[in-house]
């Protein structure tokens, strides 16, 4: 191993003594799965598995929010109507932006969707 190679594994595997999840790439494919004990081997190539990031959700995204309870500070009102821009909860008003970050589901969950970066 060089030490190009051993400052490019580096950070990975101090991510994996973390407890972080590491994913080596099939030969060929080009697809990632995850490894549970990675040997770090010079042929292959590993990274830290991408959490998954919190994101506002969008019109297209309405169906999984349409008619749902949402609690914002202490009140709690259904839905009533979902356009492009904006979420009509009660008497309120939010952008999806605001809905993320100022309400959340009656069961607790965010008023977002998680992606893959």
């Amino acid at each position: 191993m060089n030490i190009e190679r051993i400052n490019k594994i580096l950070p990975i595997i101090q991510a994996f003594a973390k407890g972080e999840v590491i994913q080596q790439q099939s030969n060929g494919s080009g697809s990632w799965y995850d490894q549970e004990k990675p040997t770090f081997a010079d042929n292959q190539n590993y990274r830290i598995k991408a959490k998954p990031k919190l994101v506002p959700f969008t019109f297209e995204d309405n169906l999984l929010f349409r008619d749902k309870w949402i609690r914002f500070g202490d009140s709690i009102s259904k839905i009533q109507y979902i356009n492009k821009t904006v979420v009509f909860v009660g008497a309120n008003r939010f952008s999806y932006r605001e809905f993320l970050n100022q309400a959340h589901f009656e069961d607790g969950s965010p008023c977002g969707k998680f992606v893959e970066e």
